[in-house]
């Protein structure tokens, strides 16, 4: 779990070492994971660590918001990275029912996806958006009784 939450763990002290805290505000996004909503078999350390993050942005977000500082949280789905590539390749029936056919989009999500929403959390067209940890997955985390296709 340390690995997961380890490059978060700075942030707490953010205010007080930095000049954030001089009325100019900041927006910090944090990457926390669909799979913090939910269990995973198998996967205690990852899931439990993803949703410290979530936690930590909320609790994040009510302590910053008077110094003007917006904290939120995006919680990918699937990506195509190299990282998910051997899965995507393999393409076993139980991994494109759950991950792939589960989705509504009914693909996985791009990088420049996940990079985007970012931009929007740290722009001023979000300036009111705080202690939010929003899923950016295809609809994934809310639609488990996909129609058959």
């Amino acid at each position: 779990m340390a690995c997961f939450c380890s490059g978060v763990d700075t942030i707490p002290s953010l205010p007080g070492d930095y000049p954030l805290d001089a009325g100019r505000g900041g927006a910090i996004v944090n990457i926390a994971s669909v799979f913090a909503m939910i269990g995973v078999a198998g996967n205690s350390g990852y899931v439990v660590s993803k949703a410290g993050v979530a936690a930590m942005t909320h609790q994040l977000a009510t302590e910053f918001g008077r110094d003007g500082i917006r904290v939120n949280a995006i919680s990918p789905g699937l990506i195509a990275t190299p990282l998910t590539q051997d899965r995507l390749e393999a393409n076993t029936p139980w991994f494109r029912q759950m991950m792939i056919d589960g989705c509504p989009l009914r693909r996985p999500g791009k990088p420049e996806e996940i990079a985007s929403v970012c931009v929007f959390l740290v722009s001023d067209a979000a300036s009111f958006v705080t202690g939010v940890t929003l899923p950016v997955d295809g609809g994934w985390s809310s639609s488990k009784f996909m129609p058959a296709p």
